[in-house]
């Protein structure tokens, strides 16, 4: 049996108008602000009758008691099972009469509470589609039937293509784990975000909560709860003064412009010896009241660091980590806050002031709630890009994290990608935009609205149509979004026509475009850059280059524009970038591929910022970049204790150097450098600050 990414998947439901739709909240399942559950703490459940691959009947039954009974034996819960052997489905369920017992659409009301064994993966493969079975471990979720805010029905799933007695297949301590996790969604518990650092070391998977959206390379130890599980039940079905015995941990989490965070992951670690074990987290807004609040309940006394994370683009739909996940477009990916921890009385969104790895112990006593715990994101680093995109995927751009604002048929997707030397793009696809209409895509990315911003816009375009003539239509554009699937209000168009056969490249603000004089090749790749200015009082300035060749390190390297034009006035907020289809008797086809979109040149000279510090260092520190992990820039600071030469390099794990963010001579004090990182592949790379004979080195991970 050949394996994918296992997933453990929630079984998400369209409920008729009489039933109450439940969504992922982290750590649980919520509806009009409160977090569902069966309203008595004694659930009672039936039993397939059938096998589980190569485990028996028997056997599958008994390792399903024993799960559900993982939960029951949680000191500071009550909840509880009603069952004995003699419940038991009357029939065995397979893939010719599931339906009497599970769908997608719907719960089946009947008291049941079915636990079904898909002994061969024929359910899975019905209900999500032909090849599901070869990633999907199982699902499980409940319902309500009669809208009062308690669920009425569950039901889970186990996949039994996974125990068919392969190399591959799952053991019986393994299935143990995945029993607990999808008998933990029957109950009402949600997926969470912690241990991702652990998943792929089998000495330190014990770290991962039974509740994680994905397997591990060793799944056994997740058959035993961890404190964020036991939390989340201990929550949700409290056993008698369990709310005297814990503390909690309330906050808001916004942007340095001031708006709220909705669905990221918040963490609070204890600082004690088992800081890797004792971890309890949460979603903001998981109420989804646009507030950006937080609160991590069910926590030991004791002291605790507070993190702040994005949500992982990995936990999507059925693996979806709080409310805002279970799109690519949902709003934990749209701008998402970049990691950092609560810093006391320095939180500050400028990340000179706010190291984003400096943190403050938070105290919690029994029976009380720990309050004010704020957190600012850090601004973006001067000069980083606001967004890239190299297409590291294959197939849709609607699938992989792009919005579709207009059209229902043929989508963009990917094709072979393009290359130009010395220009920062990744190996990856390029996008095959067409010329027959069809559906257009956005991406978000952070606002920019200040008179005077400046916004560059670099992409590689190969003009692939056959036609000797079309009058020309744009096919890129920044511009104003309400929401991802609302995009209408475009600036800083890029048009192509083809007249007599040669290829001509113009721009605009809104309608009114200015082409080129230049003629250009079809089927050879160019640079093109545009730079459209913001002015809140007059028309915007919208310039662009057509390069053919190199990379010019300056916008006055560049020389003069292939096309001005200033004759309307644009979009005074721009936080968006769409690729288009446009018809066939005026638009191009075409390939685009290399995306970037920042407020600097993009192939401008590395910058760096000297800080004001009051203390000058007795010897030369690096401190760990940040963002980290990063995608695509990040900020280096360094200081040193004397005015002197000094390097930073990158190397990757090989040793080899890729790239060097900062080399000359330094003021003594702190100084800040962005590197750009949108030219490497994702993973893991080693930095270094080269001073004299000292070397220090730290590491990074580029997740793209």
């Amino acid at each position: 049996m050949t394996m994918t990414m296992k997933r453990f998947l929630t079984l998400l439901v369209s409920l008729t108008a009489a039933t109450s739709i439940v969504f992922a909240g982290g750590p649980l399942y919520t509806l009009n602000n409160k977090a569902y559950r069966y309203q008595s703490n004694v659930i009672s459940y039936k039993l397939d009758r059938g096998p589980l691959g190569v485990f028996s009947s028997t056997q599958a039954r008994t390792l399903a008691n024993e799960c559900f009974k993982v939960w029951q034996d949680v000191a500071t819960s009550n909840v509880s099972f009603a069952h004995t052997d003699a419940d038991t489905l009357p029939v065995d369920v397979n893939g010719t009469n599931f339906l009497s017992y599970t769908t997608l659409t719907d719960f089946k009301y009947d008291g049941i509470n079915p636990i079904i064994f898909d002994s061969d993966g024929a359910i899975t493969d019905e209900l999500f589609g032909v090849g599901a079975s070869e990633s999907v471990i199982g699902f499980a979720g409940s319902g309500d039937s009669d809208n009062d805010g308690d669920y009425d029905e569950g039901e889970a799933v186990m996949n039994g293509l996974f125990a068919d007695g392969t190399a591959s297949s799952f053991t019986y301590d393994e299935w143990k784990a995945t029993f607990v996790h999808e008998f933990g969604h029957f109950l009402g518990l949600d997926h969470t975000q912690i241990g991702s650092e652990f998943i792929n070391n089998s000495s330190q998977t014990i770290y991962v909560p039974t509740m994680y959206p994905f397997a591990t390379v060793n799944d056994v130890p997740l058959g035993a709860l961890n404190p964020d599980d036991i939390a989340a039940i201990s929550t949700l079905y409290p056993e008698a003064g369990y709310a005297a015995t814990v503390g909690s941990i309330s906050g808001a989490v916004t942007r340095a412009n001031g708006s709220v965070v909705r669905g990221a992951n918040v963490v609070a670690i204890s600082t004690g010896a088992d800081s890797l074990m004792n971890r309890i987290s949460t979603v903001t807004d998981y109420f989804e009241q646009n507030n950006g609040n937080y609160t991590i309940s069910g926590l030991a006394p004791g002291s605790y660091v507070v993190r702040v994370e994005p949500i992982e683009t990995d936990f999507i739909e059925g693996s979806s980590v709080g409310p805002y996940s279970y799109e690519a477009t949902g709003l934990s990916f749209v701008n998402p806050i970049a990691a950092e921890y609560y810093n006391g009385a320095n939180e500050a969104s400028d990340p000179a002031v706010d190291d984003p790895e400096a943190r403050s112990a938070v105290t919690v006593t029994a029976g009380n709630t720990t309050g004010s715990i704020n957190v600012i994101g850090n601004a973006r680093p001067a000069g980083a890009a606001l967004i890239t995109e190299d297409f590291e995927f294959t197939g849709a751009l609607a699938d992989n994290g792009w919005s579709v604002h207009s059209g229902t048929t043929a989508p963009l997707t990917t094709t072979a990608g393009l290359t130009y030397t010395g220009y920062s793009k990744n190996a990856g696809n390029a996008v095959a935009v067409g010329n027959a209409g069809g559906i257009d895509v956005n991406k978000g990315f952070e606002e920019q609205n200040a008179d005077g911003t400046t916004i560059y816009s670099s992409l590689l375009i190969r003009v692939t149509d056959a036609a000797s003539d079309k009058t020309g239509d744009h096919l890129f554009h920044l511009g104003t979004r309400t929401a991802p699937a609302s995009f209408t209000s475009f600036s800083s168009r890029l048009f192509v026509r083809i007249v007599g056969g040669a290829v001509n490249f113009g721009v605009s603000n809104t309608s009114t475009v200015v082409y080129g004089t230049t003629n250009y090749s079809k089927n050879v790749t160019y640079l093109a850059v545009i730079k459209y200015t913001i002015s809140t009082a007059g028309n915007d300035d919208v310039r662009l280059w057509i390069i053919p060749s190199g990379v010019p390190a300056t916008e006055a390297a560049a020389g003069a524009a292939t096309a001005v034009n200033s004759a309307t006035a644009g979009q005074n907020l721009i936080n968006a970038v769409g690729i288009r289809q446009g018809s066939a008797t005026t638009s191009v086809a075409a390939t685009i591929d290399g995306i970037i979109i920042g407020t600097n040149w993009p192939a401008g000279p590395v910058s760096v910022r000297r800080v004001d510090a009051p203390v000058i260092p007795a010897s030369a520190e690096l401190t760990q970049n940040y963002p980290n992990p990063f995608n695509p820039s990040t900020l280096f600071r360094f200081s040193l204790p004397s005015a002197q030469r000094a390097v930073v390099r990158i190397f990757d794990m090989l040793g080899r150097e890729v790239a060097v963010a900062a080399e000359g001579m330094f003021e003594a004090g702190t100084h800040e450098v962005s590197f750009d990182g949108s030219r490497l592949s994702s993973g893991s790379y080693l930095y270094t600050l080269e001073t004299g004979s000292n070397r220090i080195v730290r590491r990074m991970t580029l997740v793209k």
